[in-house]
């Protein structure tokens, strides 16, 4: 018969330290299965039932609580992006009839912000002031100088340019 158990040792100077633990007589599977097995599972099935939604939950009300305070600098920027754009119509009728005198590039549409249903986006405006996406088709007609676009060396951007 054999006699399972573990033995500690620890040497500290001069001193020996043994400790002798008597573990089972024999190996049986019920207690290694409920020792081993159903707390993993009981820790996963907690943490994915209950753990990780209270997560998600406490990132969402922190994300919408820096949206609300941020409200208030983001109506200032758009209202600046709205009068720069207001001064940048000279410019883009300008650049709008070169580029039509010269049958060179005309940005058509033009949108910046996170990429969602860009398709139903173009067909109904009203769907571009309720997503996160911004109209920039003024902004980037004026970067077009002899029908090629020139966009700043240091952006900042990842261009989708889907062609429709």
């Amino acid at each position: 018969m054999n006699i399972y158990h573990i033995v500690c040792r620890a040497v500290r100077s001069s001193q020996n330290f043994v400790c002798h633990f008597h573990l089972s007589d024999e190996i049986l599977p019920k207690p290694i299965f409920y020792a081993t097995v159903m707390p993993i599972l009981a820790f996963i099935s907690v943490k994915v039932l209950v753990i990780n939604p209270f997560v998600e939950r406490e990132n969402l009300k922190e994300i919408e609580k820096a949206k609300a305070e941020n409200a208030a600098k983001l109506a200032e920027k758009r209202k600046t992006a709205e009068a720069a754009r207001f001064l940048m119509q000279e410019k883009y009728k300008l650049s709008l009839e070169q580029e039509s005198a010269s049958s060179g590039l005309i940005i058509i549409k033009a949108l910046y912000g996170k990429e969602v249903d860009v398709k139903g986006i173009y067909e109904d405006e009203s769907m571009l002031s309720s997503s996160e996406m911004f109209d920039v088709t003024v902004q980037m007609q004026c970067l077009v100088n002899n029908s090629s676009l020139v966009l700043p060396r240091a952006s900042k951007v990842i261009y989708s340019i889907s062609c429709v």
